[in-house]
């Protein structure tokens, strides 16, 4: 929690029945009335929900757009939701007074003309590594980590067919998988595969034991089906990992188009990984622009774009 008395709690919704609730409504308008300017991430239910409120009651927002409505399809009842967000993000992105946006792509999609493209990865200047990474070479066991949610929407379940696929190569390999919120019983599915000395789930860690997991990762992988801005992959970015990951706008921007394979696809993505196993030039290439690419994601250099798109809000409203 943020301890910061210039920071404080608004209006607190801890269970999306609330939402239905007249009484929520009628006192989320009360007090808005305090409130000179809203910024909503999107797509979220909750964001959803005070948007079409501060439209009806004509308070000016901004909205910070973090994926497509997409994202929300492997969820229970995910397709309607989803359904929901594809109709009204056009709309709600036009009446924002401006908007920004993790990646050049989403602006394509909800576009407005006031608009700033800035990730939320917030990367200090100096954990930036200050070299590239060296080559595999008959390294034993070849380490690969991943990072996010251990869900299917993810790709857990191709990292698991590969780590098989690769064991069945004859190589020495090891999965590390850092995250939460499991929608499968993995740890049954990786016992019966017979690699529960390949891949083991580490659950969810500080930031600093995740950078020190990354300085020792020799390939990071990243087979999401969806995808707003790959936070995690910017981060193994920055160490200088190679990455492979799926042809989602969100890699396309970020990473060499070489390293990707589409959603799902085992085969695409055993070659990439095969390619960067056994191919050092390569394998120092991409390690070269991962890291080269990261320093435009610095604190620094965000925090500057974000206070004068904000400013140029404020002095026009």
């Amino acid at each position: 929690q943020i301890v910061n008395k210039n920071i404080r709690p608004f209006f607190i919704i801890n269970k999306y029945i609330k939402l239905f609730n007249v009484f929520s409504i009628f006192n989320f308008i009360k007090r808005s009335k305090e409130i000179d300017y809203f910024v909503l991430s999107t797509p979220s239910i909750i964001g959803l929900w005070v948007n079409f409120i501060l439209i009806t009651i004509g308070k000016k927002y901004s909205l910070e757009f973090a994926g497509e409505a997409s994202m929300f399809r492997s969820k229970l009842f995910g397709g309607f939701v989803s359904w929901i967000f594809s109709i009204s993000l056009p709309y709600l992105s036009r009446k924002s007074v401006g908007n920004t946006y993790v990646t050049n792509s989403l602006h394509q999609v909800y576009p407005n003309s006031n608009y700033l493209i800035a990730s939320n990865v917030n990367l200090p200047d100096s954990i930036i590594a200050h070299h590239e990474k060296k080559f595999i070479h008959n390294k034993s066991p070849i380490i690969f980590s991943f990072i996010g949610g251990i869900t299917k929407r993810k790709g857990i379940d191709l990292i698991i067919n590969l780590a098989e696929r690769l064991t069945n190569d004859g190589m020495s390999v090891k999965f590390f998988l850092y995250g939460g919120h499991s929608d499968f019983d993995w740890e049954s599915l990786i016992s019966k595969k017979g690699l529960s000395d390949i891949v083991s789930l580490m659950g969810i860690h500080k930031t600093e034991i995740i950078f020190k997991m990354l300085q020792k990762t020799d390939i990071y992988i990243q087979p999401s089906n969806s995808e707003g801005i790959p936070r995690a992959t910017i981060e193994a970015m920055s160490q200088g990992v190679p990455i492979a990951a799926t042809t989602l706008d969100g890699f396309k921007e970020l990473l060499d188009s070489s390293v990707l394979f589409p959603p799902g696809d085992l085969n695409k993505f055993h070659v990439v990984v095969k390619k960067l196993i056994v191919d050092h030039s390569f394998y120092f290439e991409q390690s070269k622009i991962n890291l080269s690419n990261s320093k435009n994601f610095v604190y620094s250099k965000l925090h500057l774009k974000r206070v004068k798109f904000y400013r140029g809000i404020f002095n026009e409203s």
